[in-house]
């Protein structure tokens, strides 16, 4: 959110400006809602708050554990490790660092 504004800005913005009007002669209306953490995300989802949440991760075992069903795959991107480290061994043991309550990255590691 622009905090000069307070409009929203960034990716999720234009995902939904260009969503609403991917039907022909129909247009879909969005009402966007912020949480400070994918948890209160899901407990909002949970008790009928919200409809759905923009985006998750395309986890069947992460959905079904939560209670919540997935859509089919909306846009696809790559994710990597960043590393100070010279030369980086996937197999061995790293200790890695994740946002607070980032319930996406938590299916990935």
């Amino acid at each position: 959110m622009d905090p000069a504004t307070g409009e929203l800005t960034g990716v999720i913005k234009d995902y939904v400006e260009l969503a609403k009007d991917c039907l022909q002669g129909q247009t879909l209306e969005f009402d966007l809602k912020g949480y400070d953490t994918r948890n209160e995300q899901l407990q909002a989802l949970h008790i009928g708050e919200i409809d759905l949440i923009f985006h998750v991760s395309q986890n069947p075992y992460s959905a079904e554990t939560n209670g919540f069903v997935l859509s089919d795959t909306i846009w696809t991107f790559n994710m990597a490790a960043t590393t100070a480290k010279d030369s980086f061994n996937e197999n061995a043991e790293n200790t890695v660092a994740v946002t607070k309550d980032n319930f996406a990255l938590k299916a990935y590691i």
